[in-house]
């Protein structure tokens, strides 16, 4: 069955009430920021592992591998937590260094701070790849599942907690500098909108399937509109620059992943259908790290509404590749 693209997800009358609900509020726990250096137990020996400003926790063999931990207590809140570098060195000297933030609790903005506020306690936790030759490693690939996640537990320890996770590294925003290149944009309605996260993923199923998205804000949710496209295909038997365009033999009847739209109507998720356009793929560097560059231009339906909104513009984003059946957003 083909699988359409899904959305993902007071004010007190009386200053006196609300100072008495304000009191009876439980005290705002403190965060962590965790970040866990997988590897080798040959490469972590090998390597002096350095994480800027966090407090090394131990090395640790859990599920048939070995891991490096770090960890800080964010006292301001994860939202407030800067940047900070882990680096990998050999006798002294540096041999690769990755910049890591907290991202994942803040892509619920209102969820993270509503449920800190009643007390709940978040720890964000990232994870890298040291490799053999001292190099660090972000995001996951065809040969390492990595995961960057916000763990959240309730105040009471017989309530149920909530996680979400991605294999991103980062929030794949369009304007981390090696996105920035991209320039989409979505026209309805006499409106035009740059587009806010860019991703382009391959899956290892279906004999293989690209996917390029795209999320768009929308005013007043946390849930963004999202648009994305999709072509099963063996990215390296393919020729480029490689040209689909809607209608001709594109989208493919026997790929599962469809190309369309999704965002929330009235509270429900909606989704609509790609109905004309082309995407240009004019290179595919498919190796660790390498790009999908192209241009897009394609007309679709609006989710739950009338009309069509256009997506357009170059394209030069970063190609995570999954070996297995998940995906990310957008």
């Amino acid at each position: 069955m083909r699988e359409p693209e899904r959305a993902l997800a007071w004010v007190a009358p009386l200053a006196g009430v609300a100072v008495l609900l304000a009191s009876c509020r439980p005290p705002v726990a403190k965060d962590r920021y965790v970040v866990e250096v997988l590897g080798s137990r040959e490469a972590l020996d090998r390597y002096a592992v350095q994480a800027d400003g966090l407090q090394e926790e131990g090395r640790f063999f859990t599920r048939n591998q070995y891991l490096q931990r770090f960890s800080v207590e964010a006292g301001a809140g994860l939202l407030e937590r800067p940047a900070l570098s882990v680096r990998s060195r050999s006798e002294g000297s540096e041999v690769d260094a990755v910049t890591l933030q907290p991202f994942v609790c803040g892509s619920r903005p209102g969820q993270y701070t509503q449920l800190r506020e009643d007390g709940w306690r978040f720890v964000e936790r990232h994870q890298l790849m040291l490799t053999e030759d001292g190099r660090l490693r972000r995001d996951t690939d065809l040969e390492r599942l990595l995961s960057y996640a916000c763990e959240a537990s309730p105040p009471s320890a017989g309530d149920s907690g909530e996680a979400w996770s991605t294999p991103l590294g980062t929030l794949g925003a369009c304007s981390e500098p090696e996105r920035a290149v991209t320039r989409v944009v979505l026209e309805s309605a006499g409106e035009s909108r740059p587009a806010h996260l860019c991703h382009a993923t391959y899956l290892q199923r279906y004999g293989g399937a690209v996917h390029l998205g795209f999320s768009f804000v929308e005013p007043g949710s946390e849930l963004p509109l999202t648009v994305s496209l999709w072509h099963c295909m063996d990215p390296l038997t393919a020729a480029y620059p490689l040209t689909l365009e809607v209608g001709a033999d594109f989208p493919r009847g026997d790929c599962p992943r469809v190309p369309g739209a999704s965002g929330l109507v009235g509270g429900e998720p909606r989704s609509a259908a790609l109905l004309r356009g082309t995407w240009r793929i004019s290179r595919l560097d498919f190796t660790d790290g390498g790009h999908l560059v192209g241009e897009v231009d394609a007309v679709f339906a609006v989710p739950g509404g009338d009309g069509e909104m256009r997506l357009h513009g170059p394209v030069d984003v970063p190609l995570l590749r999954i070996p297995f059946s998940g995906g990310i957003g957008p």
